[in-house]
């Protein structure tokens, strides 16, 4: 995957950590914006129907 770029494997697993983490974060940056924007909407509907 990183072969080209980087020399020793320790080196890519750091890498790859590095992007998981970095991924992690930004889902859950995205979700939490997501569920401020949605969610009282949602629950308005909710109570609506019940």
């Amino acid at each position: 995957m990183l072969d080209t770029v980087l020399a020793s494997p320790a080196v890519q697993a750091i890498a790859v950590l590095a992007l998981v983490s970095v991924e992690a974060v930004a889902l859950y940056l995205g979700y939490g914006v997501v569920e401020k924007r949605a969610a009282p909407a949602l629950f308005e509907r909710i109570e609506a129907e019940g």
